[in-house]
């Protein structure tokens, strides 16, 4: 078969449609091809010449496809072009190019990370806003750098070996920012003269300092002394020491700041003397003995939340005080031992969490009722950092005030036992059974790594307290992994639908969600 082509696209100029001279019916050939006879002599010629010219046909057929072929690759090339040029033609008119620079940086600051999400840094911060903003366009960049609200977060962690985040990049960084939120974790099987040089720098520029939560080292600890009379802006800040700090050293840097409303410090090996503005302070975390604590209450007259831990016993004499403190605005309590309780007056008390010791339900409960009697106060949100049923059911019972119930597992034998709590808390159908707190506005629930929550037994209590009227919000915080089934989410949608409102965290909000509820600081997670 001898084809011309033509000169410039390479086209045969033969038939559009090649026509095989297939073999008629009835012939000797068609005869042959549908059966198993075996050719003459004087017929195997022509099998042969006919092979050849389909051998023929096939090289053209060939040429043709892959001629065609390389035209669609080239007419695909042709057309990706053609769609990103378009697309950026189309970008051009994107109203997104005339956003104002306030409303963009307005957008920019909900997608800057929580401390959660940074802590361990395991990424490049080039990957995580802002830096990420200042790569997209010259105008996002100019916007995002312009906005020094956007890089005042300034995250070092040296617990995580993967972490890469050198000075230079720190000091661009603080370059931008006007005022800063310092969080800074040191480690001591790391380094330590790198962790030194970054926290030297970034006291240098302490005046600017709003926030700090920092991990200390040993070899960091003295460094803290320079922040003594330079941190005019410092709002609140958090101390740890994730070890023994070795001697005893205490904490006077912050004693003249200025603004400071929020202090808290934490070492589960030894107390860590502080000396701050207590008559300032709106919101208190510490471990330490009794003593302690009673020393900076007495000033902390404005004190409106705090967590109050009494973790170190080698001094068991502080539960014998007759002293009582007044704090007269304090509105929000955590406790880490209920007999607390009975050394403060707190007339405006509305929530409290216990941390509940195991088989003290029945002190527990007397301590709240001394605490409730002396203060005249009106308890609206219990939560129960563990729990018993019989301790729970009794304050429920004695304390119609509740209304907001909150319980946190943290054991598999606390996730049985909460299912059993939720049983009792069903709302019965039978119209002379008697209900457990029926004034209950909102029920919260949530399980630590080991415990977990039966959501059928879960629903069955929700579904009837809604249904009696009373139930307006329910709250689910499970770690990652503990997660409804499809029938129950579907349950979830229709309760939903029907007004309730549900609030359902996992994970790394999860525990965010119990920081709360137990006045952690949840500006460090």
């Amino acid at each position: 078969m001898s084809l011309s082509r033509c000169s410039q696209c390479g086209a045969s100029r033969g038939p559009a449609r090649l026509e095989l001279d297939v073999a008629e019916p009835g012939t000797r050939h068609h005869i042959l091809l549908n059966s198993n006879e075996a050719p003459l002599e004087s017929e195997v010629a022509v099998i042969r010449a006919e092979l050849t010219t389909l051998d023929a046909s096939l090289a053209f057929l060939d040429d043709e496809i892959a001629r065609l072929r390389g035209q669609l690759e080239q007419l695909q090339e042709q057309r990706t072009s053609a769609l990103s040029y378009r697309a950026q033609n189309r970008s051009v008119l994107s109203p997104l190019r005339r956003i104002p620079p306030e409303i963009l940086g307005y957008i920019f600051s909900w997608t800057l990370p929580a401390i959660g999400e940074l802590i361990p840094a395991t990424a490049s911060p080039f990957t995580k806003s802002p830096w990420v903003l200042s790569h997209i366009s010259r105008y996002w960049r100019t916007v995002a750098v312009s906005d020094a609200s956007l890089w005042s977060l300034v995250t070092v962690d040296y617990g995580n070996t993967r972490s890469d985040y050198p000075l230079p990049l720190v000091e661009t960084q603080v370059g931008r920012a006007k005022k800063l939120k310092v969080h800074f974790y040191g480690c001591e099987t790391f380094d330590h003269q790198p962790q030194i040089e970054m926290f030297q720098y970034l006291v240098q520029h302490a005046p600017q300092w709003e926030e700090l939560s920092v991990s200390l080292t040993p070899r960091l600890a003295p460094l803290l002394s320079i922040l003594r009379d330079r941190v005019p802006l410092l709002r609140r800040f958090y101390v740890q020491w994730p070890s023994d700090p070795g001697s005893t050293i205490g904490l006077e840097c912050f004693q003249n700041a200025p603004s400071l409303l929020d202090a808290r410090v934490h070492n589960e090996f030894r107390y860590i003397p502080i000396v701050c503005p207590a008559h300032q302070l709106t919101q208190y975390q510490l471990d330490c003995p009794w003593e302690m604590h009673a020393t900076i209450l007495k000033e902390a007259v404005n004190l409106i939340e705090a967590r109050i831990l009494v973790d170190f016993p080698d001094n068991e004499d502080w539960r014998n005080c007759r002293e009582v403190l007044d704090l007269t605005c304090l509105r929000r309590l955590f406790v880490s031992h209920a007999e607390i309780l009975k050394f403060l007056r707190v007339p405006v008390l509305e929530e409290i969490t216990i941390d509940f010791d195991e088989g003290a339900g029945p002190e527990i409960l007397r301590d709240l009722q001394s605490v409730v009697s002396r203060s005249s106060c009106i308890l609206r949100r219990l939560c129960l950092w563990g729990f018993d049923l019989w301790t729970t059911t009794e304050i429920l019972r004695q304390f119609p005030s509740i209304v907001e119930l909150a319980i946190i597992a943290t054991t598999r034998g606390g996730g049985e036992l909460a299912a059993t709590l939720m049983k009792r808390l069903t709302v019965s159908t039978d119209s002379n059974g008697a209900v457990i707190a029926p004034q209950l506005r909102c029920l919260s629930f949530a399980c630590q790594i080991e415990a977990f929550i039966n959501y059928p037994i879960y629903m069955e209590m929700v579904t009837s307290r809604w249904r009696a009227g009373s139930l307006k919000t329910f709250e689910i915080l499970v770690h990652s992994g503990l997660l409804p089934d499809a029938d129950v989410r579907k349950r979830i949608a229709v309760l939903c639908e029907e007004g309730l409102d549900l609030v359902f965290l996992e994970g790394q909000d999860a525990e965010r969600g119990i920081a709360g509820w137990t006045f952690d600081a949840t500006w460090n997670y």
